[in-house]
């Protein structure tokens, strides 16, 4: 088979039996076909890739400790122990047992590669030689309050502890103490087998006095000063033995006074700092609402000021303070309340404001049901010939007359204006249908026997009009 040298080893154990079949370690020697071996031969690279991992621990001196080693939690193995068959994907971790007086390497981390063998070695160290260190707080006061210290980055350790400290250079630091001044760090140099002894010193602060007046005399009675988280204070208290240094002053707030801002304040050794606080009193007005009209008021017609309660008309309101409020109006049934109004309270005036409910409006009448059957305009005045219903003919009827609960208002050529409650309602003459102009046409003529009758004029036809329609009446 082409590329196959049957001399040659093959992948993973696998090799030729010198007949150009390829075979595994201990498999049978049947054999078989080319294709089959070569198969058989590079399938073996599908498996996952292994190797190993060989630990050894020194020094020389330590191995009569017989100390071991372990890999991931497991069996613990002898020094030089060679573990096999190890996932080149996986990460191994090695741990090493405690030896009598010496300290032991830390856990190592490995990977191993294919068909390799990973060495590693875990070193043991004898411990360093070791001195004591004590380490004393004053005064009383600072190591009653449970001051600390320590060696290094070590842990904290109380007033006149001993530990055991590796021989050589190293530092001492303190925990500081509010209102004191802590001990600078202090180097120390311990010495193998030996006690060394040191004193870390705290220094209290200075104090002083804090005095505080508040004015003006009105707000004396409601007003209290504090500082920091002490409890309040009257006017003209003096406290002591604060220490130096800087502090917030605070003042109690005071209904209808503006109270003084938050300030710092300094005390210096040994003196007394005094400080004057003065309130303002906060400007304030009023206002008066007056509701109408009077109806509304029937109706229990109230107002407030802002989210305050329900007022009557004509109630005032004092000591508002001063700037923008909203007066709101109480809904009355049957009536339009006002809008909401915003008002400007100004100091020591009252505002006065009016607001009034109105009707609603009245809703507009039905439109006429009479009909306009004709229009004429004869010299500038017109008429028209209306008919109510339930009347058998037409009436005449002018500007200004009233037809059925409705007053003409204007006339023209084929419609008129009504008026009723404040609305116009236009009607028009309705336009003939083709049956009416029919209806309406003049019958035919027979030969005239005698000289026609002269037309009216349009002044004569308008004169005979009001004859007849003053004998109907």
């Amino acid at each position: 088979m082409s590329g196959i040298n049957p001399d040659s080893t093959g992948v993973d154990g696998l090799k030729s039996d010198g007949d150009g079949q390829v075979t595994s370690d201990g498999s049978d020697s049947s054999a078989d076909s080319a294709l089959v071996s070569a198969v058989k031969l590079f399938s073996k690279r599908w498996d996952p890739p292994r190797g190993s991992l060989q630990v050894s621990i020194g020094p020389t001196e330590v191995l009569s400790k017989q100390p071991k080693w372990r890999m991931n939690r497991g069996k613990w193995q002898e020094p030089n122990a060679i573990v096999e068959k190890l996932l080149v994907s996986g990460a191994y971790t090695i741990e090493f047992q405690d030896a009598e007086g010496w300290i032991k390497p830390k856990a190592l981390t490995a990977k191993v590669a294919r068909n390799q063998v990973k060495r590693l070695t875990g070193t043991y160290r004898l411990p360093p030689p070791m001195g004591t260190l004590m380490v004393s707080i004053n005064p009383p006061a600072a190591a009653k309050a449970k001051m600390r210290w320590r060696w290094d980055k070590s842990g904290w350790q109380y007033h006149n502890a001993r530990t055991q400290v590796p021989a050589g250079k190293h530092q001492v630091t303190f925990t500081p103490l509010p209102n004191w001044h802590t001990p600078a760090a202090i180097a120390v140099e311990i010495q193998k087998d030996q006690l060394t002894a040191i004193t870390g010193t705290y220094i209290e602060k200075p104090k002083g006095s804090l005095e505080v007046f508040i004015e003006p005399n009105e707000v004396v009675p409601q007003a209290k000063w504090r500082y920091g988280s002490v409890a309040w204070q009257t006017s003209g208290t003096t406290l002591e033995n604060i220490y130096v240094g800087s502090y917030p002053l605070e003042l109690l707030a005071v209904a209808d006074w503006r109270t003084p801002e938050k300030a710092t304040v300094v005390i210096e050794p040994n003196e007394v700092t005094q400080v004057l606080a003065i309130y303002e009193e906060i400007p304030k007005g009023g206002v008066r609402v007056t509701l109408g009209p009077d109806p509304a008021l029937q109706g229990q017609a109230q107002w407030k000021l802002d989210a305050g309660s329900w007022q009557n008309s004509g109630t005032t309101i004092e000591g508002i303070l001063i700037g923008s409020h909203t007066v709101s109006v109480k809904p009355v049934s049957g009536w339009i309340a006002p809008k909401n109004q915003t008002i400007e309270i100004t100091k020591d005036e009252i505002v006065e404001v009016t607001l009034v409910y109105t009707s609603p409006p009245i809703p507009p009448p039905p439109p006429p049901k009479f009909q306009v059957k004709a229009t004429l305009i004869v010299g500038g005045r017109g008429l028209a010939w209306i008919q109510i219903p339930g009347q058998s003919k037409p009436d005449i009827y002018f500007i200004e007359e009233e037809v059925d609960q409705y007053q003409i208002s204007e006339i023209y050529d084929g419609f008129i204006n009504v008026v009723r409650q404040g609305h116009t309602f236009k009607v028009e003459v309705p336009k003939p249908t083709p049956i009416d102009q029919l209806k309406q046409m003049p019958a035919p003529k027979s030969p005239p026997r005698s000289t026609p009758p002269r037309p009216l004029s349009a002044q004569e036809r308008l004169k005979k009009l009001q004859e007849e329609r003053a004998k109907r009446k």
